[in-house]
């Protein structure tokens, strides 16, 4: 994964949460949750790199 799509993956993931905190859905939250977690690891793996 290239810093640029770390970078696109991390802002979708920051507006999707945004748009979920204003609802309760709470399935879908955990998945978005648990989904930018791994996403978050990845991220930071590629930004020391």
């Amino acid at each position: 994964m290239s810093r640029l799509e770390a970078s696109e993956i991390y802002l979708v993931l920051s507006v999707a949460k945004t748009k979920l905190q204003g609802k309760e859905q709470t399935l879908a939250k955990k998945h978005w949750e648990n989904l930018g977690k791994i996403l978050l690891k990845e991220f930071k793996k590629v930004k020391e790199e």
